[in-house]
């Protein structure tokens, strides 16, 4: 699928609270 969204998923993971 889409590589990017992976990695922005993880970064959001990393940070306290993501935007939904």
């Amino acid at each position: 699928m889409l590589q990017e969204q992976d990695s922005t998923t993880k970064r959001y993971r990393l940070l306290p609270c993501y935007p939904t």
